[in-house]
């Protein structure tokens, strides 16, 4: 278990939401050279002020684009896609990021056609509530995880909660008019895991909406380690 002063170092800093956002931008472009991209990417991040200017999609553009050159010289071929240029005569505009919360990130919208999807701060369970039992199970594929979740759930009077089946409903709901759920479906459907904030955050938003349960069987969560280590800490 990673130690409470080395949790909040990361949070403090917004090393997961900047992970995120690098991540998510690697799961969408597939860049030839990663370590190239990864490169790009981190410059961007100290020239937008650091990791807290950066956004879920900071890294996730609608056109393809040439990378900058690193060292001064002519630029390599174009390695990946959709990276923004930091031209000023590029018609783009800024954003200016919410404060951050305690709970977890605020993952926004840029696109101006969409709503963005802003939570405000809240506590998942009802301090006034006993706090219920939260049981998580995983497993590989064809390992009978969501039959056995089931079970247990049926056998205990627990609520029972498919992540698989969380994230198909809302992408079923969003994917046409949403450029962030269009995203996901397009990762999803490539084998690749959704990004972790939205995982948790659909799941935070389910066990918001069966405060009376006694216990809870998440089928499906957490893939990694990871997630595992974010669940626990929000």
């Amino acid at each position: 278990m990673i130690p409470s002063d080395a949790k909040e170092y990361l949070t403090q800093r917004e090393i997961p939401q900047l992970f995120e956002s690098l991540l998510t931008g690697l799961m969408s472009s597939r860049p030839e050279d990663p370590v190239l991209y990864l490169e790009v990417c981190l410059r961007k991040v100290r020239d937008l002020g650091g990791a807290e200017k950066v956004l879920w999609d900071t890294f996730v553009g609608q056109e393809k684009k040439a990378l900058p050159p690193l060292n001064g010289g002519p630029s390599r071929r174009s390695l990946f896609r959709n990276v923004l240029p930091d031209s000023p005569n590029f018609p783009y505009r800024r954003y200016e990021r919410l404060p951050p919360i305690s709970q977890f990130s605020i993952e926004s919208d840029s696109d101006l056609s969409e709503t963005a999807e802003l939570m405000e701060e809240y506590e998942v369970f009802d301090p006034s509530r006993p706090r219920p039992k939260v049981i998580l199970v995983i497993g590989g594929p064809g390992s009978g995880k969501g039959t056995q979740s089931l079970k247990i759930a049926e056998r205990y009077g627990f609520q029972y909660v498919s992540v698989g089946e969380l994230l198909r409903r809302k992408m079923i709901h969003n994917a046409t008019s949403n450029r962030k759920w269009s995203l996901i479906a397009k990762i999803i459907t490539n084998g690749e895991l959704a990004p972790q904030e939205t995982t948790i955050t659909e799941i935070k938003q389910k066990i918001m909406k069966i405060p009376d349960a006694t216990g809870i069987v998440i089928d499906g969560f957490p893939r990694d380690v990871g997630q595992a280590l974010s669940f626990e800490d929000q």
